[in-house]
């Protein structure tokens, strides 16, 4: 009986997927040849890269690095990496600014990279999301209110 339940399981589960990639097959091969019919509503012009900047402004940067020092998060797990938080001003004028959240690599910061991830749009953070649930030093444990160590952290082989 144990056997019948697992082989039905997984046949329901492969036409499942085999279904739903069907589908993604199906609505992409629908955009191509709509694409290519000559009275096509889809833009098919090529992409034009605008230089058309604002004019770059670069302001005082005295001791920003030391005031956007974390120290420690709350909850969080004893850690040999420095990191920081803060914002980078986009337009200062218009009072635009990112927030970021860096932290070093957590060997041989020196030599390895610096990998700049963007991520996130409306409802979606960057910092709750990607980097407390996925590519971050740590991840949230199931209380919510500590941390521990991600081994899957992206800043075992980059600073993040």
């Amino acid at each position: 009986m144990e056997k019948l339940l697992l082989f039905i399981t997984f046949f329901s589960s492969y036409f499942t997927a085999l279904s739903f990639g069907k589908n993604q097959i199906e609505a992409l091969s629908h955009l191509y040849e709509a694409k290519l019919r000559s009275n096509s509503t889809i833009d098919k012009s090529h992409f034009i890269a605008t230089h058309n900047f604002l004019g770059t402004e670069v302001n005082p940067q005295n001791e920003m690095k030391e005031r956007d020092r974390i120290e420690k998060l709350p909850g969080q797990p004893p850690v040999r990496f420095k990191q920081y938080g803060g914002y980078v001003t986009v337009n200062q004028k218009a009072g635009r600014a990112f927030y970021y959240y860096f932290a070093e690599a957590q060997h041989s910061k020196e030599s390895l990279p610096l990998l700049l991830w963007l991520n996130g749009g409306p409802g979606c953070s960057s910092l709750a999301y990607g980097a407390m649930q996925e590519l971050g030093p740590f991840r949230v444990k199931s209380d919510g209110k500590t941390l521990f160590k991600n081994k899957y952290a992206w800043n075992y082989g980059v600073s993040t």
